[in-house]
């Protein structure tokens, strides 16, 4: 339970969101971009089996609605917040996730942009971290910079090689 958890993580120097925590939702555009291409490979594969074989299937034109139905949760349930030391990130609608990470521990901050993102003037930002990733996803690119640039502040005065050393 959150009850067992919390303690244990404070220990690690995490707080949970504050109620002040503004968190926000990244752009619908992409997620609605591969829906179109999935619906259309799955509707193109479907009509030429029923030319094909002379079948048509009832229950698979119920595939796009559904398809539509899945991408909509991860959209909706999908979000990101910062504040001057931890970054957070929620989502799942089905089994609900938040991930939180200390900004003075991101080892890697990049800005990308993939085709479907660049055609809408978005991009998502990744933070690697020891044991894993964190991204922010379909954001605006000068959103994303910034971000970028604000954790790069926090991490760049850092001398890793002399933390934990004993003189």
């Amino acid at each position: 339970t959150l009850g067992e958890i919390w303690p244990i993580v404070q220990m690690a120097r995490i707080d949970p969101p504050s109620e002040s925590t503004k968190f926000t939702s990244s752009s619908a555009g992409p997620w609605l971009d591969i829906w179109v291409i999935i619906t259309m490979a799955v509707g193109a594969a479907f009509t030429a089996a029923a030319f094909a074989f002379g079948i048509f299937a009832w229950p698979a034109l119920a595939a796009p609605l559904l398809l539509a139905l899945l991408f909509w949760l991860d959209w909706r349930f999908r979000s990101h917040a910062h504040d001057a030391e931890q970054l957070f990130g929620r989502h799942g609608w089905w089994q609900k996730r938040l991930d939180i990470a200390r900004a003075i521990n991101v080892q890697s901050v990049s800005v990308s942009q993939g085709p479907l993102e660049k055609r809408r003037g978005l991009a998502s930002v990744h933070f690697g971290i020891a044991g894993g990733s964190f991204s922010f996803a379909s954001m605006p690119i000068d959103e994303a910079h910034a971000i970028r640039n604000q954790v790069l502040e926090i991490v760049t005065p850092v001398d890793f090689s002399e933390l934990n050393r004993s003189d």
